[in-house]
C-alpha cells in the first residue's frame, strides 16, 4: 500500500476548486458566504477570489437589497471564463454541444453516423467542434476541453469491452484520448455514456439538488453511477456503476458480459427496440419506441411490464446498498416511455433509505432529456476544472490540473 501527503500548493489547488463547487452549486455567494460554506478563513476566501476573478473564472457584483449600509459583493460564476464541448456516440448517432463554465449550452450539432469504425467517427468528432468554433468563436485559451462519451468501459482514455452492440467494437484499446487531443490540441476526457450523464446531472440537473444520489441510465445498455459527496464513485479499476449487469432473474436471458438474467437485457433502450413488433426504417429508434407506445404496441408493453419488475428489484437492492439521497432516472429512453415504467415501479417495497426522516423522494427523473450523455461528456471538463475531489490533495499534478485559465 502506497501513502501520499501533501503540501502548500496542493492544498490551494483543492480549496480553489472548493470555491468554484460551492459557488456552482448555490449559485452566487458572497464572501462571508463561502467562509460558512466552507470553513475556510476569510483572509483565505478573499486570496483565492481575487486570484479566481482574476483569471476570469469569477465575476464580482453588488447585491441588490433594501436599507442601510454597504450592500455585500457576490461572486459567481463568469460564463465566459470557460468553455468545453461534449460529444455521445449512440445508437449511430453523433451528438455535440458546446457549453460554458456556468452550465448554459450555447450550441449543438446532431449527425447521423452510417458506421462507427474510429476512422469513421473522429473525423465527424473533429467537424463537429470546428463548425460549433466557427459559429460561436471562443478564445482558445478559454477552453476547457472536450469530454466524450460512448457505452462501454473506459480505462486510461481507451474505450474496452461489454458494450451491448456494435457500437464500440472497433474502439477496443483504442487511445482515443491522445489521438484527440493531438487532431485538436485540448485537453481529452473520456467516460462511458451512464457515468458522464451522472456528472451532467450532478453539473446541470436535478443532481444539483443532492450530494448523494443513485443514477440508472438507460442507454443502448443499461449503465449508472453513484454520486457520493458530490463525486462519481469510480471503484478501484474505474468500472463502478455497472447496474446493467446486476443480475435480477436468475437463469435468465444470456447477456454479452457471460453472464444471464442481467438488468440491460430486460431494461435497456436496445431490449425495448427489440421487444416492438411494429419498426419503421424512416424513423430513429427513439421516435419508434414513442410511436410502439402510442399505438399500445404488444410488444412494447410487455416489456413495460417486465422492466419495472426488475427495476424495481434492482431500485431496492440499490438503495439498501448506497442509502442515497433519492435514485435518478434518465438517459436517451424516450420520457414517455419512461413515464410508463415509472407508473408500474410505483410503490415501491420498503429499503433502508425509505425508512429514514425527510421529504426526498425515492425516485427522480432526469430533467436534461436525451441530450444529457453529450451535456455529461462536457461536464467531464467542467467537473475536472471546478471539483474539488478530496484526492485532489494527494496528486502530484494536482496544481497542474486546477490552474486556472489565464486571463
Amino acid at each position: 500500500m502506497i501513502f501520499a501527503g501533501t503540501n502548500l500548493d496542493q492544498g490551494q489547488a483543492y480549496n480553489r476548486r472548493l470555491l468554484l463547487e460551492a459557488i456552482r452549486v448555490h449559485g452566487a455567494l458572497s464572501r462571508a458566504d463561502l467562509t460558512r460554506l466552507t470553513g475556510l478563513a476569510p483572509q483565505t476566501i478573499s486570496n483565492i477570489s481575487a486570484t479566481l476573478t482574476e483569471a476570469g473564472l469569477l465575476v464580482a457584483e453588488r447585491r441588490n437589497v433594501n436599507g442601510r449600509g454597504q450592500p455585500p459583493t457576490d461572486l459567481r460564476l463568469n460564463p465566459t471564463g470557460g468553455y468545453a464541448f461534449g460529444i455521445s456516440i449512440d445508437n449511430h448517432r453523433l451528438f455535440a454541444v458546446l457549453v460554458d463554465i456556468a452550465g448554459n449550452r450555447l450550441d449543438e450539432i446532431e449527425d447521423r453516423l452510417e458506421e462507427t469504425s474510429p476512422a469513421y467517427v473522429l473525423p465527424k468528432m473533429a467537424a463537429a467542434i470546428a463548425a460549433m468554433r466557427r459559429r460561436t468563436p471562443i478564445p482558445d485559451k478559454r477552453v476547457l476541453g472536450t469530454g466524450i462519451a460512448m457505452s462501454g468501459l473506459t480505462t486510461h482514455g481507451s474505450f474496452i469491452g461489454l458494450a451491448p452492440d456494435e457500437i464500440t467494437s472497433g474502439w477496443h484499446g483504442f487511445p482515443l484520448e491522445s489521438q484527440l487531443e493531438s487532431t485538436l490540441g485540448m485537453p481529452i476526457f473520456t467516460d462511458n455514456d451512464a457515468r458522464a450523464a451522472a456528472v451532467g446531472e450532478a453539473f446541470y440537473g436535478e443532481g444539483r439538488k443532492y450530494r448523494d444520489f443513485v443514477y440508472i441510465y438507460f442507454g443502448v445498455g443499461v449503465g449508472g453511477s453513484i454520486i457520493n459527496a458530490g463525486q462519481p464513485f469510480r471503484g478501484s479499476q474505474g468500472r463502478a456503476g455497472e447496474f446493467g449487469h446486476m443480475i435480477v432473474e436468475a437463469g435468465g436471458r444470456p447477456c454479452p458480459c457471460g453472464n444471464r438474467g442481467c438488468l440491460e437485457q430486460y431494461a435497456s433502450v436496445g431490449s425495448a427496440l427489440a421487444a416492438i413488433e411494429r419498426k419503421s426504417a424512416d424513423l430513429r429508434a427513439q421516435d419508434q419506441l414513442v410511436r410502439a407506445l402510442a399505438d399500445l404496441d404488444p410488444g412494447l408493453l410487455r416489456w413495460v411490464e417486465a422492466a419495472a419488475v426488475h427495476l424495481r428489484t434492482a431500485i431496492v437492492n440499490l438503495e439498501n446498498i448506497f442509502d442515497p439521497q433519492t435514485v435518478l432516472l434518465g438517459g436517451i429512453i424516450p420520457e414517455p416511455v419512461l413515464d410508463a415504467i415509472v407508473e408500474r415501479i410505483v410503490p415501491l417495497p420498503r429499503t433502508v433509505s425509505s425508512r429514514r426522516t425527510g421529504d426526498s423522494r425515492r425516485i427522480v427523473k432526469s430533467s436534461l432529456g436525451p441530450a444529457i450523455p453529450a451535456m455529461g461528456a462536457a461536464s467531464l471538463a467542467l467537473f475536472d476544472a471546478t471539483s474539488a475531489d478530496f484526492s485532489l490533495l494527494f496528486k502530484k499534478n494536482a496544481v497542474s490540473a486546477a490552474k486556472p485559465a489565464a486571463a
